[in-house]
């Protein structure tokens, strides 16, 4: 509601495709952007409840590809897809209060964090993962104390759709 209200209908913009998809049902969250190469297209990525990492099946993307088309401008071209999943690999040193538990918090504050925070990266509005955005969520896990990142050493730009999901957490 907030978001339609910050970004009321506007005749085919870029948040009027992130609203129609939202607006079937499983669709947790939904971006839109322009192709780079493809003049008049709108690309949207979207991610669909009850999926691994929220990446949707063939099935999710022709249910969301027909919504779509019932609403898009005439004019306008149309791509829907899933994000392309990207596993991130994490490595932790000098972890203070190592138990199960607190690994175990660790990967579920990350998760939380890419889910709030990341996107689809694509040639025109690439995505940057922020590394501190991984260390913030690591010290907001329940049980740690203290850490030291070692990887990723910088930030990470995602383009071609791909997007940041967990992968591996390595202790040091």
């Amino acid at each position: 509601i907030l978001d339609r209200k910050r970004r009321p209908p506007q005749g085919g913009a870029y948040s009027d495709y992130e609203q129609f998809a939202r607006a079937v049902p499983g669709v947790i969250q939904a971006w839109a952007f322009p192709f780079a190469d493809a003049p008049g297209t709108v690309g949207v990525w979207f991610l669909f409840e009850g999926r691994e990492n929220g990446i949707p099946e063939a099935g999710d993307i022709a249910l969301v590809q027909d919504a779509l088309e019932a609403r898009r401008l005439i004019r306008a071209g149309l791509s829907v897809a899933a994000p392309i999943p990207s596993p991130l690999t994490i490595t932790i040193a000098n972890l203070a209060v190592d138990t199960v538990q607190t690994r175990a918090a660790i990967s579920a504050s990350i998760a939380a964090m890419l889910v709030r925070r990341a996107r689809p990266g694509v040639a025109s509005a690439p995505f940057t993962l922020s590394r501190s955005w991984i260390s913030e969520a690591i010290s907001l896990a329940v049980g740690e104390d203290r850490h030291f990142l070692i990887d990723p050493s910088g930030d990470i730009t995602y383009v071609g759709g791909e997007m940041p999901v967990l992968g591996t957490v390595n202790y040091v």
